[in-house]
């Protein structure tokens, strides 16, 4: 039985077999779907990589109008998406700020100068790694005068970005107080 398990889920992972198919050949040996899924799951680690293919992903709340763009996304898509992007630094429960991509930061003591410094070695999925230029690429997308990212408004806020060497500048717009919240 091992050696047609082992067979089976080898043609799971080379794309010859639905995961559904392999599943209802190892119940016929006596195997549990959990247990099947065991087998199946030790042979996709083992396998190599392969570029390309399809993710189906089921999504409470989610909508056809979802974009995998992190231009585009929704609040759903940013909790799905967030599996393989990054952010420069988070938030964490206690309201601290954990690193992310970046690994220091800094800002004037007005808070209208922010500055970054780019871990190095993060790479993209096709190997390329990235650099303080596609952090800034990334703030223009998402700020520019065609964007209709979600984030539109937060980035209204940012009036340059720049890199300077290993890190990214922002400078920040100043905000604008009515007359009331000025006194």
């Amino acid at each position: 039985m091992h050696h047609e398990l082992e067979f089976l889920s080898n043609e799971v992972v080379r794309g010859r077999m639905t995961r559904r198919h392999f599943l209802g050949r190892a119940a016929a040996l006596g195997l549990s779907a959990t247990a099947a899924n065991v087998f199946l799951a030790g042979a996709a680690r083992a396998a190599t990589p392969v570029k390309g293919g399809i993710l189906k992903i089921g999504m409470d709340a989610g909508a056809t109008t979802d974009s995998l763009d992190p231009a585009k996304y929704s609040g759903v898509s940013h909790v799905f998406t967030s599996c393989w992007g990054e952010t420069l630094v988070r938030l964490t429960a206690s309201n601290d700020l954990d690193p992310r991509l970046a690994t220091e930061w800094s800002s004037t003591p007005d808070a209208k100068v922010w500055t970054f410094k780019i871990r190095k070695g993060v790479q993209f999925h096709d190997g390329r790694e990235m650099t303080p230029d596609d952090v800034v690429a990334t703030v223009e997308r998402h700020s520019g005068p065609e964007a209709k990212s979600v984030l539109l408004s937060a980035m209204r806020t940012i009036e340059s970005v720049k890199r300077d060497g290993d890190t990214v500048v922002f400078t920040i717009r100043a905000v604008q107080r009515s007359s009331h919240e000025a006194q």
